[in-house]
C-alpha cells in the first residue's frame, strides 16, 4: 500500500522484543536487527537498516514507538530519534 507516492509502513508492536541475532523490528525509521558479528560487552550490534547505532543484549518497542536497549549489565536506553539515550529508573 502507497500513500502519496510512499509506502506505508506498519508501527512496530509495543512490548514487542527481540533477543537473538537476525531477528528484525519495524517502526516508522524502518528495520532494526541485532547482529552477532558486531557483538561487544555490552551485547549485539544494534543495526537500523543494516547501520550500526548500538550494542544491546535486546530491544524492546516502547510507548513512544521507539526501541529501548537494553545491555548485558542491565543498563536501559531508549532511542530518541538519532542515538540511545539512558533510562533512569
Amino acid at each position: 500500500m502507497t500513500l502519496f507516492g510512499a509506502a506505508a509502513t506498519a508501527p512496530a508492536q509495543v512490548g514487542k522484543t527481540i533477543t537473538e541475532p537476525g531477528q528484525t523490528l519495524k517502526n516508522s525509521e524502518g528495520t532494526w536487527s541485532l547482529a552477532k558479528d558486531g557483538e561487544t560487552k555490552s551485547g549485539y550490534a544494534v543495526r537500523l537498516n543494516g547501520k550500526d547505532v548500538g550494542y544491546a543484549v535486546s530491544l524492546t518497542v516502547a510507548k513512544s514507538g521507539y526501541p529501548v536497549a537494553t545491555h548485558k549489565d542491565g543498563t536501559r536506553w531508549e532511542w530518541t530519534g538519532w542515538t540511545f539515550k539512558e533510562v533512569k529508573q
